[in-house]
């Protein structure tokens, strides 16, 4: 047996001293296990041990064998009783009385060291802790506000984009919160396909999943290739983990639905023997467009292009709408920079966070069937493009503005047409110019209702060989006219007669014309103008031209730039600015348009906006009414240009003009146009139409044009007349509820 001894690095045998075994238990490890030890001072005052060195101990045979007191003391021994007392008179000589009380003193001297010591060291934690807490209070001082709480302090949650709000405040575009989820892979090998099998069916919650969706969510949970996967063994760790392969990839983006959140959340607890995986959700505001390609150009779309910057068109080009509201979040850090909490969570900012409003002036009914309408024009017309508008004549509000083919903002894809022509289409207006030529001339006196217009050749046929000096120009009819009243020349559009009223008050009046009707000028309703001539898919976008004070003073004018003035050519119109000069010519006012209701930036006031609606008179009522009338025969006349559009639903009640144009520059285009108002004794909707195709010939605005626009002023005129009723029956039901509470 080997006794262990204190002090020593080594045990001891009795065999090594034969008095060891009795020798060194005073100071062994019967007593040290109790938490005893023997007062070695007391005993050298006592006359024993006086050769052992101060703090010394028999650690070893050879020490005990040179103690000389070793033979007085080698018969004692030492036993453990109940009470952990060391108790040793029986072996001790009776003449060593003072050895005795010292051996049964020592344990009770020791317990009370060992007592002190527990005190002391209780001290001292409790001033450790104390100090600690002095340091992590000065600590967390930096995370302190400058008039807040200690430990607290202040950061800025920012919000969504701004919202594009109908005329009734319901939602064109918005943001929603949506998750992004990601999963992350570890692994020696593929995952087992019950896993694929559960993930897609809680994806499926949101909308099936096609094939190739299902495809690609099986190849996220395969082992990948080297080059798309982490090896963490090859750093040569001493420590290696199970799992040799990480890999991580997204698996789904814009997850909104709760019930497929809260099904991945339970799969991502899920334990599968020899893998593991995590499911991340990040937070991601997602731009939502409710009407979808129906007001695609006019609301536009949000995108980022390949080096990363954010590509605005339509109306979130809007500065308003990137300008984002900001919440002021509290929370609590310690010193080590732990949260204590965080405060609202981004659920909450739906409605925390105040938003940019912008409030148009669109009708959702009128916006969704004149996209319907303009989609079928342009495609039963095979047609490139085509714009559609609507227009309140009371207040000036642009109501719908839709073209073709639009594409929709969320799914995008290659080959989308994004250039928004509803403000970025230029037209050469052709006939549809003539109300404004006519009107004008009559109300200045140059021609009177009824006159004879020479509308025709010098030889009787539908080509005139205009004369000036030298030069000739000729002037064509698509059909023959013949010498017809000025209502006449309206009616079938004769561009022979149109050119002879509109040279008859030389440049004054087409400069007035120009001027008058503000066909220079751009409609200020929001929208951006375009940078460049060619959009982001490399179509070419005609230039906006009017001519020039200095080109109508040209010697150009009187052979070429004033005929073609007077039937629409040599100038290129904006949609809007076309659609506000035939507003005056109807109203005989002039005219302000706005697409825009409300402008409301984040967190700051409401920006006052211009008056728009009819303004100061520029013709005279007799030329209003006449025109109206004119144009109404347009429609119902069996020689009207528009007479393709005419039936006992609209004779009467859609008045409007017909246009045709071609452009030859580049290749051949042609331009179909209708502009139409309803009704006709008071014009309360007017509307425009442009269909361009390119490489044809006969393509006429009364076939193709004229029919989107009656049919979306007869949409209107019912939705108007059910929303009047419906006034009426509450205004009636109102009254008699007031006449039973009298009674």
């Amino acid at each position: 047996m080997r006794i262990p001894v204190r002090g020593a690095p080594s045990s001891v045998s009795p065999s090594d001293c034969p008095r060891a075994g009795r020798l060194l238990p005073i100071r062994g490890w019967a007593a040290r296990r109790q938490g005893h030890e023997m007062d070695w001072g007391a005993l050298r005052a006592a006359g024993l041990f006086r050769d052992l060195p101060p703090g010394g101990r028999l650690s070893s045979p050879a020490a005990a064998a040179a103690c000389p007191d070793a033979e007085r003391v080698h018969g004692y021994g030492v036993r453990r009783i109940g009470s952990g007392r060391l108790e040793t008179p029986s072996l001790l000589p009776p003449s060593d009385e003072r050895a005795r009380s010292l051996m049964r003193e020592g344990p009770e001297l020791s317990a009370a060291a060992n007592s002190m010591r527990y005190v002391a060291l209780g001290l001292v934690a409790l001033l450790v802790i104390g100090l600690a807490r002095v340091l992590d209070v000065h600590a967390s001082k930096r995370y302190r506000p400058k008039h807040g709480e200690l430990g607290q302090r202040s950061r800025t949650v920012w919000g969504p984009r701004g919202d594009i709000l109908d005329r009734a405040g319901r939602p064109l575009a918005t943001s929603v919160l949506s998750y992004d989820v990601e999963v992350e892979c570890y692994a020696n090998e593929a995952f087992p396909p019950s896993l694929v099998v559960d993930v897609c069916g809680a994806l499926e919650r949101a909308g099936r999943l096609s094939p190739r969706e299902r495809q690609r969510i099986q190849g996220i949970f395969e082992l990948p290739q080297r080059d798309r996967r982490h090896d963490l063994w090859e750093d040569g760790r001493s420590s290696q983990g199970p799992w040799r392969w990480f890999w991580k990839r997204p698996l789904a983006k814009g997850v909104q639905s709760a019930a497929v959140l809260r099904d991945l959340e339970k799969l991502g607890k899920k334990r599968i023997r020899g893998h593991r995986f995590r499911i991340l959700l990040k937070e991601a505001w997602k731009r939502v467009y409710p009407l979808g390609r129906g007001a695609s150009h006019v609301v536009g779309m949000v995108a980022k292009d390949e080096k990363g910057r954010t590509v605005t068109s339509g109306l979130e080009a809007m500065p308003v709408l990137a300008a984002r509201g900001r919440l002021r979040q509290t929370i609590r850090r310690s010193a080590r920079g732990t949260h204590y909490a965080n405060g609202l969570g981004p659920l909450a900012l739906v409605s925390s966070v105040e938003r940019a409003r912008v409030v148009t002036t669109i009708d959702r009914t009128c916006q969704e069937t004149a996209a319907a309408l303009i989609d079928a024009a342009v495609s039963e017309a095979g047609a490139k493009w085509g714009v559609l508008t609507l227009i309140d004549l009371e207040s000036g509000e642009v109501l719908a503005l839709a073209g073709a083919p639009n594409f929709a903002p969320e799914f995008r894809k290659k080959g989308d047409n994004y250039w928004p022509m509803t403000h970025w289409a230029r037209f050469e207006p052709g006939s549809a110019i003539k109300p404004l030529v006519v009107g004008l001339a009559l109300d200045l006196g140059l021609v009177r209702a009824g006159q004879m217009i020479k509308c025709r050749g010098d030889s009787g046929g539908r080509r005139w060989r205009m004369r000036h000096g030298r030069a000739a120009r000729v002037i064509t009819d698509d059909h023959l006219v013949g010498d017809v009243s000025l209502e006449r020349l309206m009616i079938e559009s004769s561009n022979i007669g149109a050119v002879r009223v509109g040279t008859l008050g030389g440049r004054e009046f087409h400069s007035k014309m120009l001027r008058l009707f503000r066909l220079r000028e751009l409609p200020c309703v929001g929208l951006p103008l375009p940078e460049s001539r060619v959009d982001g898919g490399g179509v070419e976008l005609q230039a906006f031209r009017v001519p020039s004070e200095q080109t109508l003073e040209s010697r150009q004018y009187t052979l070429y730039t004033g005929p073609s003035l007077s039937f629409g050519y040599e100038l290129s119109v904006d949609t809007l600015a076309f659609t506000r000069a035939h507003a005056m010519a109807i109203t005989g006012r002039d005219f302000e348009l706005r697409l825009v209701r409300e402008l409301r930036p984040a967190e700051k006031p409401a920006v006052r906006l211009p008056v728009a609606g009819p303004g100061k008179r520029i013709l005279s009522e007799s030329t209003v009414r006449w025109l109206r009338e004119t144009l109404a025969r347009v429609v119902t006349d069996p020689k009207g240009t528009a007479r393709f559009i005419s039936s006992p639903d609209t004779d009467g009640v859609i008045g409007g003009k017909t246009g045709t144009s071609v452009r030859t520059t580049g290749g051949r285009v042609s331009n179909a146009i209708f502009v139409g108002f309803s009704p006709v004794e008071r014009p309360r909707w007017l509307s425009l139409a442009v269909v361009q195709k390119a490489g044809t010939v006969n393509f006429y605005g009364g076939k193709f044009a004229a029919p989107a626009v009656r049919d979306l002023l007869s949409c209107v005129r019912r939705s108007d007349g059910r929303k009047r009723l419906s006034e009426a029956d509450a205004g009636y039901l109102r009254a008699a509820g007031g006449r039973d509470g009298g009674k």
